[in-house]
């Protein structure tokens, strides 16, 4: 073709016309989002507590008859610890019971007496009064010689001992520490600012000394810790569970998708991503994304991302998809 004739062909194209025919159509690959989302794992350290670490102690004043746990023994709940001498409380409840015995008498022979008018009511009244005395009297031993046998509250392994064989106990003295195996929780402290997000979040575990626990979020307490301007949340194990006091961390999965950092790219100031849309390339500013973490996304995950050749682009190139 001759000089005049591009000339004439140039003379006759328009503006835009001439700009596309200057610009580069830049190949590049893409992929749907669905195919590039993720679930960007977090993790916060997190210990193991009991709900019950408690002092078992004497409810009556009675010798220590004998303690039937060690220290680093497991009691199941209801099981004997500790026996008191119960000499003085069943010598009590055998004179409540023969007093409710002739209160008893006493009460049916005023009924008798009132029936054939040779007794007030209010004779009668008083005799029901002492009945009613004397079954309180007699509940009260028989509960007193309960309580000398020391049983377990719940299940759990005794921790310390502080009483021995022989010494006097007085009620509120302690014998033993139980702390409760079964009823545990897993507490974690987690920035103000990230804690409303905890109770969406997916698959949160606990691990700790190369083994992990699969948890379920149970509560955020409604208050924060002024000084490390913290909130505490609390897991429960859903299947096994730790030991009491494990240190770990407790590690979940952010509930929303995520974009890999990798295909994120900054212009003008602004970080984000390059769409391809009807052959040009459009860039995408993400929210509150930053160069070298996972970043949110709010697209449709049919959105077809760039990949090849990303880092050359600038807004509305012209770009055509290699095959």
């Amino acid at each position: 073709m001759s000089i005049t004739s591009r000339l004439l062909i140039i003379l006759c194209l328009t503006p835009t016309q001439l700009i596309a025919e200057e610009q580069t159509v830049i190949p590049v690959s893409s992929k749907s989002l669905s195919e590039l989302l993720i679930y960007p794992e977090h993790s916060a350290p997190a210990t193991v507590i009991s709900l019950n670490d408690s002092q078992i102690s004497a409810q009556i004043a009675a010798e220590i008859k004998s303690i039937a746990v060690q220290v680093g023994d497991e009691v199941q709940a209801g099981q004997k610890l500790v026996e008191l001498d119960c000499a003085d409380s069943q010598l009590n409840l055998r004179h409540s019971k023969a007093a409710l015995s002739l209160a008893e008498k006493e009460l049916a022979r005023a009924r008798s007496l009132a029936k054939s008018n040779n007794l007030s009511a209010q004779q009668l009244n008083q005799r029901k009064t002492e009945y009613t005395q004397a079954q309180v009297a007699w509940k009260q031993a028989e509960l007193q010689v309960k309580r000398c046998i020391v049983s377990a509250p719940f299940a759990g392994v005794i921790t310390k001992r502080f009483a021995s064989e022989g010494e006097l106990a007085t009620p509120g003295t302690a014998l033993l520490q139980l702390l409760d195996t079964q009823r545990l929780e897993v507490s974690v402290h987690l920035p103000a600012d990230d804690a409303d997000k905890l109770a969406e979040i997916k698959n949160p575990q606990l691990r700790a000394n190369q083994q992990s626990w699969p948890l379920d979020f149970r509560t955020m307490l409604p208050l924060i810790n002024t000084s490390a301007r913290t909130r505490e949340a609390r897991f429960v194990f859903s299947a096994h569970s730790a030991l009491p006091g494990t240190a770990g961390r407790i590690y979940w999965q952010s509930p929303q998708p995520h974009l890999p950092a990798d295909f994120l790219v900054q212009r003008d100031g602004q970080t984000g991503l390059f769409l391809y849309q009807d052959g040009k390339a459009k860039f995408h500013t993400l929210k509150n994304a930053q160069i070298g973490h996972p970043a949110p996304v709010d697209l449709p995950t049919d959105a077809a991302i760039i990949i090849d050749g990303r880092f050359a682009l600038k807004d509305n190139d012209l770009v055509k998809l290699s095959p």
